[in-house]
């Protein structure tokens, strides 16, 4: 038997002031973890300093999570930036300062105020082209980092590490407002206390939950506001406009997402999945960690590779979770000739490490699949094929790529036999012998 909304709603969680502890507590962990308090920068490292040695040199400090190392300006020693697990190892780690290695003394100092955050430029742009931007005023860039898209293809900013904060200010006085390809590039330093919430934040942080099956005709903010709130702290409603993809497309069915302040509560919520609300059953879920339209055609694609569509598409892999649509258009323009009107769309499909590129026809997608196929892409081998290939490629499966050609049979013999014995010559005297060699 379905629950009621009025029953199902009594099930609170502790009062919100219990609930407001743990959330301060976990802003604090989350403080002493980011990674913007958690390195160091040590100087003056001999020539012949690599990561391994790095390592050795500092892992009684604690546990190491990431080493970047780079020539200092002079090009006479090395530089490294270390990031520790927490602030407490980031601290043991100073210790180490004045310590003779080799013919060197190093210097360690905490690492602040000198990793710029960036953004807004061209949308094909790779960590080489940002470092390229630093790289012409003659600064060095120990990492660039860009963001993953794994939950949020749109993303496009990255994170740059330079030597010291005189670098940092100087490149934002040169760099910040420059134009490039029409984009405006805005930078400025990284501070982890003033970053601002993502924009994807309530879904990675699996605080959205999300509500099927609504009444579009009656369906109200007011109504789910006081079906919902019983859970917790709402913090906004959304009814995206039109039907519900997912079902038939009958405009009668719509669909909300409901935002919480914890994530507690919006698993609470998700306990009002089956029950009814204005005469409607309703499904209560926590929000696809992806855009939800864009997953559900990718679930389309996937569960029907063997239709006619299929034929317009094809499949890169595998690809970096860091890989942006717009660098997979420039791809296909440089080396297929393939124009941005030949591309319908382009899926990401992080999950299994590729994506799928839906065309116009079908002899685009054969053209791209022979000229992208076993070939290079920021420095690693790709390939290219089917819906299939893609799915049997996250799956563990042999792709077309994998599968081992059929060994060539020899057909049996008269005289191979099963239970023939071989046959046996004759043993040869020396007589024998003397007749072959000797004539005689």
């Amino acid at each position: 038997m379905k629950n009621s909304l009025a029953e199902t709603t009594k099930r609170r969680l502790p009062d919100d002031d219990e609930g407001t502890s743990k959330v301060d507590k976990r802003v604090n962990q989350d403080y002493k973890r980011s990674r913007d308090l958690n390195c160091v920068i040590v100087r003056n490292l001999p020539k012949s300093s690599n990561q391994h040695k790095i390592r050795k040199l500092f892992q009684d400090c604690g546990e190491i999570k990431h080493i970047d190392v780079c020539e200092s300006e002079d090009k006479t020693t090395r530089i490294s930036k270390i990031e520790f697990c927490n602030y407490d190892e980031t601290l043991s780690a100073l210790t180490k300062t004045l310590k003779q290695v080799g013919a060197k003394r190093i210097e360690v100092s905490i690492y602040k105020d000198s990793t710029l955050w960036i953004t807004n430029f061209p949308p094909g742009y790779t960590a080489v082209d940002i470092k390229l931007l630093f790289s012409e005023l003659n600064k060095s860039v120990l990492s660039v980092r860009l963001p993953s898209l794994r939950f949020n293809a749109n993303r496009r900013f990255a994170y740059v590490d330079l030597l010291c904060p005189e670098d940092a200010q100087y490149c934002i006085s040169a760099l910040n407002g420059k134009d490039i390809d029409g984009y405006s590039l805005v930078i400025k330093v990284s501070n982890p206390l003033e970053r601002t919430k993502r924009t994807d934040a309530a879904v990675v942080e699996r605080r959205e939950i999300f509500v099927r099956n609504l009444d579009a005709q009656t369906i109200t903010e007011e109504q789910l506001r006081l079906a919902f709130a019983g859970f917790g702290s709402i913090e906004g409603i959304r009814i995206p406009k039109g039907p519900d993809h997912e079902t038939s497309g009958d405009l009668k069915n719509a669909c909300a997402f409901i935002t919480y302040k914890i994530h507690e509560e919006a698993l609470a919520a998700v306990s009002l999945n089956n029950t009814d609300l204005n005469g409607r059953t309703i499904t209560v879920a926590l929000a696809d960690r992806k855009s939800y339209l864009e997953r559900q055609e990718i679930k389309h694609i996937l569960n029907n590779s063997n239709s006619g569509r299929s034929l317009n598409i094809f499949s890169l892999y595998p690809l970096s979770d860091r890989v942006s649509k717009e660098q997979i258009r420039i791809l296909l323009k440089d080396s297929c000739s393939v124009e941005t009107e030949s591309i319908k769309d382009i899926f990401l499909v992080t999950d299994l490490k590729g994506a799928l590129v839906d065309c116009n026809d079908d002899k685009v997608a054969a053209k791209c699949i022979m000229k992208l196929d076993n070939t290079t892409f920021q420095n690693k081998t790709i390939n290219c094929g089917s819906v299939n290939d893609l799915k049997n490629s996250g799956r563990g499966k042999p792709t077309r790529h994998q599968r081992p050609a059929l060994l060539e049979v020899r057909p049996q013999t008269v005289t191979e036999t099963k239970n023939e014995e071989p046959v046996s010559k004759p043993q040869m005297s020396n007589d024998d012998f003397r007749k072959m060699f000797l004539g005689k």
